[in-house]
């Protein structure tokens, strides 16, 4: 007795330009991902050396306005 059902089996390779597409999608993305990273990293960077540089210039012109003011009061004046 022959059985009625047979099982047909297709093979297919994926291509070479198909698998390159898939890595330079995959790179692509995972370049993008760490883009954002440095952008965020660059800006809280960026952020701490202003407020650093800010607080240099008060700090210089407080120094600059106490060095006038001692100057003031050792002059005697006439």
């Amino acid at each position: 007795m022959c059985s009625d059902f047979s099982t047909n089996y297709n093979q297919e390779y994926q291509t070479m330009t198909d698998l390159l597409s898939k890595i330079g999608g995959l790179f692509q993305s995972v370049v993008s991902i760490v883009g954002l990273i440095i952008t965020y990293y660059n800006k809280v960077q960026l952020q701490k050396a202003l407020d650093q540089l800010i607080l240099c210039i008060l700090g210089s012109r407080f120094i600059k306005i106490q060095q006038n003011h001692k100057k003031e009061e050792n002059t005697i004046q006439f």
